[in-house]
């Protein structure tokens, strides 16, 4: 039997393919991550509105409002970090852009993302241990309603997987010269 014939762009077809799937799935998990957070934002609205009502209006607050904001703050900004990346809505700093020569300055492109792929990398090393050592250990929060402090911290390496393979599709697109961010519409910035 005749092996096929080589060709060199079925490679290329294929990595393609590849990187297709695997952006698909980073943006498909990225928007279910954003969802979430736009239902921890709502719930962290109506428990502090419940709150204020209950503090300042009938003069009984509930202490475990205050923990739960707490817990949906942390929540919130881990499901967060990717999505943020994936849009370009992250922290950025292009203050020294300028001061790079331009012959360089396609360089940056690729040297951030495989920078905010070591950070990533980094974070969910840490949180994964962190998070092992806390379920391990049996701490409980030292809050109103005591809760393993695991259950706060697991949503830590979740939120860095995902940020990392967010941050290494980034990585592939700067080497391939393609388009970083997933906005299909500018969004409007907020005025000073």
């Amino acid at each position: 039997m005749a092996a096929a014939p080589f060709d060199g762009h079925a490679g290329r077809a294929t990595a393609s393919h590849w990187l297709g799937t695997y952006a698909a799935v980073v943006q498909g998990v990225n928007r279910i991550f954003a969802l979430v957070g736009v239902v921890l934002v709502a719930m962290l609205m109506v428990t502090i509105l419940e709150d204020v009502v209950a503090r300042y209006v009938l003069r009984s607050g509930f202490g475990w409002s205050v923990d739960f904001s707490r817990y949906m703050l942390t929540y919130l900004f881990f499901f967060g970090l990717a999505p943020a990346l994936a849009s370009g809505h992250h922290v950025a700093v292009d203050l020294f852009e300028g001061a790079v020569p331009r012959a360089l300055r396609q360089w940056l492109p690729r040297v951030s993302s495989l920078l905010c792929v070591a950070f990533g990398a980094i974070l969910f090393w840490f949180l994964t241990r962190a998070t092992l050592r806390a379920y391990t250990t049996g701490a409980l929060t030292p809050t109103m309603i005591a809760i393993p402090v695991w259950w706060v911290y697991a949503v830590g390496p979740l939120g860095a997987l995902q940020f990392v393979l967010t941050a290494l599709l980034h990585a592939i697109r700067a080497w391939r010269g393609e388009h970083l961010f997933d906005t299909k519409a500018p969004v409007p910035e907020a005025a000073a």
